[in-house]
């Protein structure tokens, strides 16, 4: 629509035809030559990309989670970007939020079994949470005045208690990183020939691996940017670097 030879544009989702639209539109010129909105600044008349853009870079200087957060910013990109920020609406994001819940990401067959992999409800609130940062973000950045996501409510996640491995599932891991299968219940014969099969692999690394997790609780990637600056064998002290709750 154009005001005094100025552009302005605006979503109205609550139009569901072309004659509702045009009566809002009217109405919002009204309001527009009244001087009651203050649309001068063109709130939200940017393209979605954008403020993409800028999480992107404030993720990159501030955050440590940047594997996990850029990703899932750059697919709201994908499915968003050409869009208008105001464009982006709370009915936009549930219809999101309902239709990524559940969806299935992975299936793979092994033999006769099928085995399905679906976005559980805490990936969907953790990406509605990178969005809502999204808009925060533009918010301080004068491009737009309101989060939409603040009106979405999260889904609800079942807690499952955590689970730890037994001494005796912990030793088990050890020994078969060890080719030491005694564990097994099966007889001598079958014990020779599953050593033989799996004497050829190495799980060195594996192993050390996972005595660092089991006996300090790192993270997997903390496990792996670990260097030798990081371990002081005269006093058996471990430090980790760049964890992420510091």
């Amino acid at each position: 629509m154009m005001v005094r030879k100025k552009r302005y544009c605006r979503a109205i989702p609550e139009a569901t035809n072309k004659s509702e639209a045009i009566t809002y539109m009217q109405a919002f010129r009204t309001e527009l030559l009244r001087g009651r909105l203050d649309l001068i600044d063109d709130y939200g008349t940017d393209k979605f990309e954008t403020i993409v853009d800028d999480y992107i870079r404030y993720a990159k200087t501030n955050l440590k989670s940047i594997d996990t957060v850029i990703p899932i910013a750059k697919s709201f990109k994908c499915l968003w970007g050409k869009k208008l920020i105001n464009d982006i609406t709370p009915k936009l994001i549930e219809k999101y939020k309902s239709d990524r819940n559940g969806q299935i990401y992975l299936q793979k067959k092994v033999g006769d079994k099928v085995t399905t992999k679906r976005i559980c409800p805490a990936t969907v609130n953790r990406e509605l949470g990178v969005l809502s940062k999204i808009f925060s973000i533009a918010i301080d950045n004068k491009k737009t005045k309101e989060n939409p996501v603040t009106k979405v409510e999260k889904l609800k996640v079942a807690n499952k208690l955590e689970r730890h491995m037994t001494a005796e599932e912990q030793d088990r891991f050890i020994k078969f990183c060890n080719h030491d299968y005694s564990y097994l219940n099966v007889t001598a014969a079958e014990l020779k020939k599953i050593t033989n099969r799996y004497s050829n692999y190495s799980y060195d690394h594996v192993r050390d691996i996972a005595l660092i997790s089991l006996n300090t609780g790192m993270r997997f990637n903390e496990v792996l940017n670990l260097t030798w600056d990081c371990v002081d064998f005269s006093v058996n002290l471990l430090c980790a670097l760049n964890t992420k709750n510091g």
